[in-house]
């Protein structure tokens, strides 16, 4: 995973930008992160601050869909589909839906 970036511009003992490791973190324990690197500060960064600046990013929370598990039969006929139709052109596959 590559990390991602905060902006805190409004807060000068911090660094202009703070590189957070995880995409998966929710905003809470980022701010509780950065809080904790900058105990000896008196300021505080909120969670809303952090949500904040990851939408300006371009970086929204999202729950992933769950998606069920292939069985053993879906695979097989996937593959046998696969197989059935290796010789197709690339015209042909164009009427696929």
């Amino acid at each position: 995973m590559s990390p991602y970036l905060i902006k805190c511009d409004f807060y000068p003992e911090l660094p202009l930008l703070q590189r957070i490791s995880s995409l998966e973190l929710p905003a809470s324990e980022i701010a509780a992160q950065i809080n904790a690197s900058q105990s000896s500060s008196n300021r505080h960064i909120s969670t809303s601050t952090v949500q904040r600046r990851l939408c300006e990013s371009g970086l929204y929370g999202r729950i992933a869909a769950k998606k069920p598990l292939l069985k053993d039969t879906n695979k097989k006929k996937r593959l046998a589909w696969a197989k059935k139709h290796k010789q197709w052109t690339l015209d042909r596959c164009k009427f696929v839906l």
